[in-house]
């Protein structure tokens, strides 16, 4: 398994590298462009292409295709549900939409998810599990779009979750699990080669909510093995993701105080 890890992660790496360039291209002639001070905290100088989220979509496709990745039951249906998020995230950087739309669009991924069998069991109880699925999907998915407001920040924090994501499903066996993260690792990494100050392009909302969505899922799949405990199951994602969550938590008790 290491080795097919390790693999995965450079393919999905020299993947992103090498498809960049013409995402941003694309990117840039449909008019997925971010302008300086279109917003007051938008201060990058020169207009910026929001090809992220294309980079990151292609190369996991490709990779995930070609090592068969795709076609397990989890990965698949945590794939599919992104779909809806990730096609709300291209219509907002290349036109702009409001929040429902987006919010709509997790809400219907995370449906996908729980029909597919990709469902948080706490109680046992499915309209509450149901219930704590999409708060959780919508609540991650949300704090990667937010966590993106500096060079690499986003990428950084994800690409790290993963990685540990994929070492923790490795040690409980579950390498199709762990397969998805090495992926997104390596598309992370070639990513932020150009995301990095100066950007020469950003992730935009296709990219910070695809990654929010797949590392949620990923949180709900993740099973401890069985000599670790069972609370470790919810420990471990809610950590890993603990940066993002405790800065989204800061901004809405400030926007509500506001």
């Amino acid at each position: 398994m290491p080795l097919a890890l390790a693999l995965s992660i450079l393919f999905s790496m020299l993947l992103s590298l090498s498809i960049a360039p013409a995402c941003i291209r694309l990117a840039t002639r449909v008019g997925m462009v971010d302008d300086p001070g279109s917003l007051p905290h938008k201060i990058h100088s020169v207009p910026t292409p929001r090809a992220g989220g294309l980079v990151i979509f292609i190369a996991f496709l490709i990779v995930a295709m070609a090592t068969g990745v795709l076609l397990k039951s989890a990965v698949r249906t945590i794939f599919l549900g992104s779909l809806a998020v990730f096609a709300a995230g291209l219509w907002d950087d290349a036109k702009g939409i409001g929040a429902l739309p987006k919010v709509a669009g997790q809400i219907l991924g995370g449906i996908l998810l729980v029909q597919g069998g990709v469902v948080i069991q706490f109680l046992h109880n499915p309209a509450i599990d149901t219930a704590l699925t999409l708060f959780w999907i919508i609540g991650i998915t949300n704090a990667y779009n937010l966590v993106d407001s500096m060079d690499g920040q986003a990428i950084g924090l994800a690409g790290l979750a993963a990685a540990f994501l994929m070492l923790a499903t490795m040690n409980s066996g579950q390498a199709n699990s762990a397969a998805f993260a090495a992926i997104i690792v390596g598309a992370c990494a070639g990513l932020a080669f150009y995301n990095i100050t100066p950007a020469r392009l950003f992730l935009g909302d296709s990219g910070s909510q695809l990654l929010g969505f797949w590392l949620a899922g990923l949180g709900i799949v993740f099973t401890p093995a069985s000599s670790i405990p069972q609370l470790s199951s919810w420990f471990v994602p809610i950590m890993l993701m603990l940066v993002p969550i405790l800065d989204t938590t800061a901004a809405t008790i400030l926007c509500s105080r506001s």
